[in-house]
């Protein structure tokens, strides 16, 4: 595998290391490879798309306004947001930015099948 460092994150986004780069490192050296991301195209990938949806790796959740685009994850059944309030309560979390009750539970599942415990779902008690 691509061997990336918080100063790799540091350099790609133009910002200081942070808790943020030191945690994707953390997560890419325990688990990328089995996550697939030991090719060079598919990391470049999802580093691109972390460090989009994370604002340079600086947000761990999506910053709340509400916006108008946030406004409307209320109600939204594609997302599972069934309940009034999971539009906020399921807002992004995570680098990647997971939005929504379906997927957060999905995630849930996912860290539990794996034997993983997920820090995001014990918050949400989804």
């Amino acid at each position: 595998m691509v061997r990336l460092t918080a100063a790799t994150l540091s350099a790609i986004a133009g910002k200081p290391v942070n808790d943020n780069m030191r945690s994707i490192i953390a997560g890419l050296d325990a688990y990328g490879t089995a996550a697939g991301l030991d090719k060079p195209h598919r990391l470049a990938h999802y580093i691109a798309q972390l460090g989009h949806e994370s604002g340079g790796f600086r947000y761990d959740r999506e910053v709340w306004g509400p916006t108008a685009a946030q406004k409307r994850y209320e109600g939204r059944a594609d997302l599972g947001n069934t309940v009034k309030g999971d539009g906020k309560k399921f807002s992004g979390k995570g680098p990647i930015q997971i939005t929504g009750r379906a997927n957060v539970t999905a995630f849930h599942d996912w860290c539990k099948a794996k034997g993983l415990n997920p820090p995001i779902s014990s918050k949400l008690r989804i």
